[in-house]
């Protein structure tokens, strides 16, 4: 199976424990159905990963470390844990201030919540990364309950978004087509002119995934490119190719047959390192030691390796990945056990040649490839999970009282209220001895510190059992 960096480097974010583009909202968030597939191709973002695992940082031709690009975002979100009125479990997610530099942390609500020691707020690093989704979408202005219809800020007309078709209960549907919407109780539904909902084929989303579903994508990818992607042709009985009346060979579609590893060169000399066939190791063993760095006695450095394949079906040998198909996916499971399965995997000129004709009439003449041009811009989302100001952390993590950002700030004699948010209060200038101060926020206090609520008690040193000598 082809060796792709994506694997790579999705192997060392699943093994810890614990660019430019469009912003897009949170509107655009995407989960995988679990009724049936549907089919998405995923968009190759390049994002520097700011906390790389050592074994996938390349030495540059001077001996520096060379930045790790990735084709996901990678952040840091705390979540809240709470209940409903109702009594039904809910989360609140939050991108965390802190940052990368765990030698100089930010200020941070939720971290200075957990330090208090809030047990319903969790800190996790989660991924995110772009698609576009192939399904019919209505295209429609975007009101708000209590403002009405939100225009843009040129006021040149409404802000359109696209909302998924639901089919047989589709109120977009309804009311495009002359009927009355269909609501449940309490449900808003604007009174929207049946002209101004246009379909259209296939939407831009991202997915935010855990370790977990991250790792999943990197069995897709393996799963693909284990499959050789080339031409398969017509055979007769002996084995020899059906010809037309041209003399050529007739061909039924993709091969897809199971690639061989010859073994594993050098990325930058390109000489074998590893010969597969004649080297008596089990493959899965060869394949680990791929994954990481491995020393080249050609050029003296420590390099990674690039897979050789070949096909003993159709002879081409061709390799395809995650990012250059049509996928079909689902999710299976539940919450935390959940896990995202590739049903099937098709090469978009395949996809296209059987689109139903419905599709084909929303793509208005364009080719598929084409429509994917559009779709497929990466996203900014460095400024979709840009942190909020502490107090609009607090109040969307629901802390209450007076909180202390504690070591999640800078030291006090450099710690002034412009440089996070106006209005929180001058720390009180450190002196040598003195118990360090505690910068606070004005009307906060740490979760567990209100009035009448017990304290947990002092920490004690755990005391080495005797067991004899």
């Amino acid at each position: 199976m082809a060796l792709s960096t994506f694997r790579r480097n999705t192997k060392s974010e699943t093994k810890k424990q614990g660019g430019k583009g469009l912003r897009g909202n949170w509107r655009e968030q995407f989960r995988l159905p679990k009724v049936a597939p549907t089919p998405f191709v995923l968009i190759k973002g390049e994002y520097t990963d700011p906390d790389p695992d050592p074994e996938v940082i390349e030495v540059g031709p001077q001996g520096q470390a060379m930045p790790v690009i990735v084709a996901y975002w990678k952040w840091l979100k705390h979540r809240l844990k709470t209940m409903t009125q109702t009594g039904k479990q809910r989360f609140i997610d939050e991108p965390c201030s802190r940052g990368w530099d765990k030698h100089a942390p930010q200020p941070c609500a939720g971290c200075a919540a957990q330090d208090a020691g809030d047990k319903r707020i969790t800190l996790s690093e989660t991924y995110s990364i772009g698609l576009a989704h192939l399904a019919v979408y209505h295209r429609h202005p975007l009101v708000d309950p209590k403002k009405g219809p939100i225009m843009k800020k040129d006021n040149s007309g409404p802000v359109l978004v696209d909302s998924e078709c639901l089919d047989k209960q589709c109120n977009f549907c309804r009311v495009a087509a002359g009927q009355t919407p269909v609501l449940q109780p309490n449900e808003f539904w604007p009174q929207y002119d049946p002209k101004s909902i246009i379909p259209v084929f296939g939407s831009r989303r991202y997915m935010e995934l855990g370790k977990g579903h991250l790792g999943d994508l990197g069995e897709w990818d393996k799963q693909i490119g284990s499959r050789c992607g080339g031409v398969a042709y017509v055979r007769n009985p002996d084995g020899s190719y059906v010809l037309n009346q041209q003399g050529q060979a007739i061909p039924k579609g993709r091969c897809n047959a199971f690639l061989d590893v010859d073994g594993y060169v050098c990325s930058l000399c390109g000489n074998m390192l590893i010969n597969a066939e004649q080297d008596p190791r089990p493959l899965e063993q060869l394949e680990q030691l791929a994954m990481a760095k491995y020393p080249c006695h050609y050029c003296q450095r420590q390099v990674f390796l690039k897979e050789v394949n070949s096909c003993s079906s159709c002879g081409q040998a061709m390799t395809a990945g995650l990012f250059d198909g049509v996928l079909w996916g689902q999710r299976v499971g539940e919450d935390t056990q959940s896990h995202l399965v590739l049903v099937q995997f098709d090469t978009i000129d395949d996809y296209e040649a059987n689109l139903h004709p419905s599709y084909r009439q929303l793509l208005q003449g364009k080719p598929l490839k084409e429509r994917l041009q559009e779709l497929c811009q990466p996203y900014s989302f460095s400024e979709l999970y840009k942190p909020k100001s502490l107090e609009d952390q607090a109040k969307r993590l629901e802390l209450s009282g007076q909180m202390q950002y504690g070591a999640y700030g800078a030291p006090a004699q450099q710690m002034q209220p412009q440089q996070f948010v106006p209005g929180y209060a001058q720390p009180t200038p450190y002196q040598g001895g003195q118990p360090y101060p505690q910068p606070t926020v004005p009307g906060y206090t740490p979760y567990g510190n209100q009035q009448g609520t017990p304290q947990p008690p002092p920490f004690q040193p755990p005391v080495k059992p005797n067991f004899g000598n």
